[in-house]
């Protein structure tokens, strides 16, 4: 709770805006924008606290990314919001509760002190909905095809990650080189990192490219044919991105597969030596500044089944 507290913030160095109507600072999105900042800061401080561990920084991103939407978030949502987690529900309503006492402002906004005036009433109403909605795991019911979104920064190790489980991988990358090739089969034989830069130009200039319409099929068709476990790697850090695929696969599928989500989180020095040294394609550093600028966890309310933050060392 101390060190959410202490983080939860870290993006207001990023956004402060300055409206001159209400004479007054704003910090627009500051809490997605916030969560590269914190796993920066707290892998450092773990080498100093080894008591400190993986899945603490892991919980602290999530509450992090999501300590202004928490308290905007209904009642009858909270289970699915915090990801059917009590732990994450209960640390976040704290966050809630720190963040007012530390105000130095002079309006504090109604729907934040609405929590504070009726925090024991919050928790225990919480409570009362996990309770009502708590549900057998999805896992137990076995035999459905399972989609896992593999999300985070460009160059983060997506794919790595995935190709060691065996499954099929799916991405934007792959579908941009295959409508490239198609187009300039002489190019096969290029190198990666050239084919990948070419295969990128190529689509962004081409307005007739339906490049997420090609993706979306392809990985539609390798549902229908049976492949049991794929993963998309893309980086999806806005969750408009992620909820259009999944509502996608929902009308198609409805509840006969499995969603899950796997968002990885790392720390910059980690993600910008792996842009130097990735082979495959090139990314320059002021674009996975951007992806690192903003990265909005995501939460069950997307129409996933399952949500998994994991740190990469």
């Amino acid at each position: 709770d101390l060190l959410t507290a202490f983080c939860h913030d870290f993006g207001k160095m990023t956004c402060g805006e300055y409206r001159d109507e209400k004479k007054t600072v704003v910090f627009p999105l500051h809490a997605p924008r916030g969560v590269q900042l914190t796993v920066d800061f707290l892998v450092e401080f773990q080498k100093e606290y080894d008591w400190l561990n993986d899945s603490d920084i892991e919980l602290i991103v999530q509450l992090v990314s999501k300590h202004i939407e928490f308290v905007n978030t209904k009642f009858s949502d909270m289970y699915l919001f915090c990801n059917k987690s009590k732990i994450v529900m209960i640390h976040s309503s704290r966050l809630a509760i720190n963040d007012n006492f530390g105000r130095v402002v002079r309006d504090i906004p109604e729907r934040i002190q609405s929590v504070v005036d009726i925090h024991d009433e919050f928790n225990k109403k919480a409570i009362e909905e996990f309770d009502k909605q708590y549900q057998t795991p999805y896992y137990l019911d076995g035999g459905k095809p399972i989609v896992t979104f593999v999300c985070g920064c460009s160059n983060i190790g997506k794919d790595t990650f995935s190709s060691k489980s065996g499954r099929r991988i799916h991405s934007l990358d792959k579908e941009r080189v295959a409508i490239y090739l198609e187009k300039h089969p002489e190019s096969k034989d290029l190198d990666s990192k050239t084919l990948y830069s070419l295969a990128f130009k190529y689509c962004n200039e081409n307005k007739d490219v339906n490049l997420y319409e090609r993706h979306y099929n392809s990985i539609i068709n390798d549902i229908k044919n049976s492949w049991d476990h794929i993963n998309i790697c893309n980086t999806f850090m806005h969750s408009t991105h992620r909820m259009k695929l999944v509502n996608h696969l929902r009308n198609i599928f409805k509840d006969r597969i499995v969603i899950d989500c796997l968002f990885l989180v790392s720390y910059s020095n980690r993600i910008l030596t792996n842009a130097k040294n990735n082979s495959e394609k090139y990314i320059p550093e002021n674009v996975l500044y951007k992806f690192m600028d903003y990265q909005n966890i995501p939460t069950l309310l997307e129409g996933f089944n399952n949500i998994r933050v994991k740190l990469l060392k």
